[in-house]
């Protein structure tokens, strides 16, 4: 830590430990690490900003109450170091105690994460979550227009309907689906999609979910096997809300033990 460093900790550890806490860890890493999260999953994935903020924007600010716990360990120690540098001389063990550190920091950022996710997973525990009832749907159907494969799922569009739509891949069957409208030809799409639209964040076109698709007179995906194939990937949310859970107390564990570690030596 340099003399520039030094007065920069000073005045900050002068305002108190309780407010860097909140200031750089809740407000400065949580809220702005939940904003861009909500940002990235919305742009890669088939749900909105909103979908995603309502549960990052708890989720990160609780995992930034460690991270400015840490936060604040670490430059405290490393203030301390510097206040003393004569421990240093006298300790031959100084520098194998500084090459451990970033072993206990990296063990920590790991369960701060697996925290976030956790709490994630277990904000998602619904079966039923994004399922619209059948009666809520609205019918279509024209010819094919154009069709986009992506990671996340199947779009398309159809001819003289000004709606988009899509498929998404957590509802399964997405081959076959795909097959489908590649070969549809001239075929007459017909689709059952709810209201609600999302859509990346960057761009202008906003999609329907659909959630029954015929093509001429086959039934691609009905309303059943897709709800079943959407609650099947939502039951297995709450498990690795839990893996995620047990991984970032084992982990901490292991931060705080190499941290004593490193602090006898």
């Amino acid at each position: 830590m340099n003399e520039k460093q030094r007065k920069k900790w000073e005045a900050t550890r002068a305002k108190g430990k309780m407010r860097f806490i909140i200031v750089n860890g809740v407000i400065n890493w949580g809220i702005l690490s939940a904003i861009l999260w909500s940002y990235t999953m919305a742009t890669a994935t088939s749900k909105t900003f909103s979908s995603y903020f309502n549960v990052s924007i708890v989720a990160f600010p609780i995992g930034g109450i460690l991270f400015g716990l840490l936060n604040w360990r670490f430059s405290e120690q490393k203030y301390l170091r510097a206040e003393k540098p004569e421990t240093n001389l006298e300790c031959p063990n100084v520098g194998s105690s500084l090459r451990k550190r970033p072993s206990w920091i990296g063990l920590a950022v790991f369960s701060l994460l697996s925290f976030i996710i956790g709490v994630f997973c277990l904000f998602q525990s619904n079966p039923h979550a994004g399922v619209p009832k059948r009666d809520e749907l609205i019918v279509t159907k024209g010819k094919l227009a154009w069709i986009q494969k992506y990671k996340y799922g199947t779009r398309f569009g159809l001819l003289g309907v000004a709606e988009n739509f899509e498929y998404p891949s957590k509802a399964k069957g997405m081959n076959i689906v795909r097959g489908s409208l590649e070969s549809a030809g001239d075929e007459i799409i017909s689709v059952e999609y709810e209201k609600g639209t999302h859509g990346p964040i960057s761009s202008d076109k906003h999609y329907h979910n659909i959630w029954v698709l015929n093509v001429g007179t086959r039934q691609i995906r009905s309303f059943e096997e897709t709800v079943s194939s959407w609650e099947r990937d939502n039951r297995l949310t709450p498990w690795l809300g839990v893996a995620m859970f047990l991984s970032s107390f084992y982990l901490a564990f292991s931060a705080r033990r190499n941290f004593q570690t490193s602090e006898q030596l």
